[in-house]
């Protein structure tokens, strides 16, 4: 993360709808942890490696309540 924060900043013009924000990961479990404690959707970057590479991370998040 960035060390910049707005606070207390209106922005126009106000979107109609709340914005619908995802989170990106590698594949990390700190990233999938963090999706998770967020409440975020995730996404996930696959930029290669097997799908047991991936496997542990999605489980860590169904483990946390989470859907895939």
């Amino acid at each position: 993360m960035s060390g910049f924060v707005l606070r207390d900043v209106t922005v126009f013009p106000r979107p109609e709808a709340p914005l619908k924000i995802w989170l990106r990961t590698g594949g990390s479990p700190d990233s999938v942890y963090r999706a998770v404690e967020l409440g975020l959707p995730m996404f996930l970057g696959l930029l290669g490696g097997t799908p047991e590479h991936w496997v542990p991370g999605l489980r860590s998040r169904r483990a946390r309540g989470v859907p895939s």
